[in-house]
C-alpha cells in the first residue's frame, strides 16, 4: 500500500520515503507502475534509517526542507526501530516511548503547518493476557493518528481495508487483492456488515486525515 501511494504521489511531486524495514524495492516499484525515469526518481528521496536516532534525524531534516512541492511522506514503518530498541534496551523503554511520541508530533507538524500528507506504518500484536490486539506504540500511535485504516488478510490471500477513525467519514471497508501488477479491487461494503478472519494482521497510522507485523494488522491514517 505504501508503494501504491508513493507512485499515485510523484505524479503531483516529491515524494519522502522513510523504510525502516527495508521493504523498498526497485522491482516491486516498477511492478505497480512506478517509473525509472531519472525526472522522476529525482523527485523521490529515499530513506533508511537504522535506529531511532536516525529515524528521529531523517523525520526532523524534513522539518527543515524548503516548502517546494512534496506530495506525500511515507514512514514504513514508524514502529520498527522502537521495537528492536525495546527488545535490547528495556530498562530505556519511558525515553523510547518519548522518543516515538516526538517523532510523530513533528509528523503532525509537517501535515499541520505545511500541508504535507504523511502515511505511516504500525504494527499490532496480540495481548495473551487479553486476547485483545494492541497497536504497538500504543497511546502514542492511537491518539496521534487523525484516521486509523486497518489492513487484515484472510486465509485466501485477500485484504481487508477498514476505515476505523476519520474526522468527517464513517467506518467503512473495501475488500481488495494483491497481484502482480499491484491491487485489485474486489468490493466496498459497509462496516458493520462483518470483518474477514484477522489472520496475518498488519498496521498503518499517520498523523494528520488528509488526502492522504507476530501476527501484525496495518492501520493508515488517510
Amino acid at each position: 500500500m505504501c508503494m501504491h501511494a508513493c507512485v499515485s504521489a510523484l505524479r503531483e511531486g516529491k515524494v519522502v520515503y522513510i523504510d525502516t524495514e527495508g521493504n523498498f524495492s526497485p522491482e516491486r516499484f516498477s511492478q505497480v507502475g512506478g517509473s525509472a525515469d531519472p525526472a522522476v526518481m529525482d523527485k523521490l528521496l529515499l530513506l533508511r534509517p537504522a535506529s531511532m536516532e536516525d529515524q528521529a534525524a531523517a523525520i526532523t531534516s524534513i522539518l527543515g526542507m524548503s516548502p517546494g512541492r512534496i506530495a506525500l511522506v511515507i514512514v514504513d514503518s514508524i514502529v520498527m526501530p522502537y521495537r528492536v530498541e525495546l527488545t535490547r534496551e528495556r530498562e530505556h523503554g519511558t525515553g523510547l516511548y518519548r522518543a516515538l511520541g516526538k517523532m510523530v508530533y513533528n509528523l503532525g507538524l509537517l501535515a499541520a503547518r505545511r500541508d504535507i500528507p504523511v502515511l505511516a506504518t504500525s504494527q499490532v500484536y496480540e495481548d495473551f493476557s487479553t486476547g485483545k490486539d494492541v497497536v504497538v506504540g500504543g497511546d502514542v500511535i492511537r491518539f496521534g493518528s487523525k484516521a486509523l485504516l486497518e489492513l487484515r488478510r484472510d486465509d485466501a490471500g485477500d485484504r481487508t481495508a477498514l476505515l476505523r477513525k476519520h474526522r468527517s467519514l464513517p467506518e467503512r471497508q473495501v475488500r481488495f487483492r494483491i497481484a502482480a501488477g499491484g491491487m485489485e479491487g474486489i468490493y466496498e461494503t459497509a462496516a458493520s456488515q462483518g470483518t474477514p478472519a484477522a489472520e496475518g494482521q498488519e498496521s498503518v497510522v499517520t498523523p494528520d486525515a488528509r488526502p492522504e507485523s507476530g501476527k501484525d494488522r496495518e492501520e493508515l491514517d488517510l
